[in-house]
């Protein structure tokens, strides 16, 4: 059991680091749409190297299966590019709680539509997690007569909070198809950084992010050299994370019987994790609402999981 929440603890910590890398291509004005991008090909580009590499195409729900994949990774993609709007004026650590609180989506997409049976204590927990993002919204209240440039701030979380649990759901939604026993984790999480790495293209190609034309030689290479340190960080980030820990973390501790414990162990420590990174090297002023927000919002994500 010990090893199994030691792994889920890093995996937490680990996973922290995207919140962190998000926060720095915000406050940094770096593009996050070319971070996820080159970040998505560099795993892209390993995959092969990694054992258990070999993809299921085809048989039974092989298509929905990848593409349902393809679709939560197209939505990884937008989500980031909305926490990254809502950190550039926001509190941090709010938006990175409300944003990690999306699966009451998925749990409820489950109750509504695959007869998942409803259990009162998980109801507490999407109520515990609604009442945190109601004092989130205080929050910002508090936080906008200090500095109006904040006004809106607490929409963009909304939106990532909302576009996160469509990714979440896109994700979830294979676990209820017949035949899914086929497909790895390495391989759905693979078919994500897919589906990333070609919505990325697509948006630097006909929207913005690329290169900015402004800003001296020097200032340009700079620029160039941070984005390619964080999406070089993303692409750790995430590869310890699906191939090292927190897979291996769900199956120490499935085999220990407590692998319910398992997810709350993971988003608790990320989100507990950089909400005191917020406060102490960000230094975020964290107001009671804020701090009241952030607690429900864990513990709501601790009795829906559990």
């Amino acid at each position: 059991m010990i090893p199994g929440l030691l792994y889920g603890i890093l995996s937490g910590l680990i996973l922290m680091g995207i919140g962190i890398i998000t926060s720095a291509a915000a406050k940094r004005k770096l593009s996050m749409a070319l971070i996820q991008g080159i970040g998505a090909l560099l795993l892209i580009c390993l995959w092969p190297m990694l054992p258990g590499s070999g993809m299921v195409l085809s048989g039974e729900n092989a298509v929905a299966v990848n593409l349902l994949m393809l679709l939560a990774g197209v939505g990884n993609f937008i989500t980031f590019l909305l926490i990254r709007q809502a950190m550039k004026s926001g509190h941090n650590g709010i938006v990175w709680s409300l944003a990690n609180s999306a699966l009451i989506f998925p749990f409820l997409t489950g109750i509504l539509f695959f007869h998942v049976p409803p259990e009162a204590p998980r109801f507490a927990g999407v109520a515990l997690i609604v009442v945190g993002i109601v004092l989130a919204g205080a929050a910002q209240k508090m936080e906008k007569t200090q500095n109006p440039g904040n006004r809106k701030w607490f929409l963009w979380a909304l939106a990532s909070l909302f576009s996160a649990g469509i990714t979440q759901t896109a994700a979830n939604i294979p676990s209820y198809l017949s035949g899914i026993e086929r497909f790895s984790n390495l391989q759905k999480g693979l078919v994500m950084q897919i589906g990333i790495a070609v919505v990325a293209g697509l948006y630097l190609l006909f929207v913005r992010g690329r290169i900015p034309d402004s800003g001296s030689k020097t200032e340009k290479q700079a620029w160039i050299r941070q984005t390619l340190l964080l999406a070089v960080a993303l692409a750790a980030v995430n590869g310890l994370t699906l191939c090292v820990f927190m897979y291996r973390s769900f199956d120490l501790l499935a085999k220990a019987g407590i692998g319910s414990v398992a997810y709350p162990v993971v988003l608790g420590t990320c989100i507990a994790g950089f909400f005191l990174y917020s406060l102490l090297v960000l230094r975020e002023k964290a107001s009671v609402p804020a701090v009241l927000s952030f607690c429900l919002t864990v513990a709501g994500i601790a009795v829906i999981a559990l």
